[in-house]
């Protein structure tokens, strides 16, 4: 849903009258939303690994915190 908002608003942006060449745009401009909620899910991650809080140990047996901080080494 997200990324047909996306390519409306890059067709209203260089009056594209086409969905395929506006979804090129968005590919070769790399604002996927997809794309942006992983970064921002990584990011996340990474900070929450590195924290030396309580919600760090109370999720520390997560598979995607395990999966990041095996990715991260």
């Amino acid at each position: 849903m997200l990324e047909n908002t996306l390519n409306s608003v890059f067709k209203k942006i260089f009056m594209i009258n086409s969905y395929d060449i506006a979804h090129e745009s968005v590919v070769l401009f790399n604002c996927s939303v997809s794309d942006a909620v992983c970064r921002r899910k990584v990011k996340f991650l990474t900070k929450l690994l590195h924290s030396g809080n309580i919600v760090r140990s109370l999720f520390a047996d997560s598979i995607e915190l395990a999966n990041l901080a095996a990715n991260l080494t």
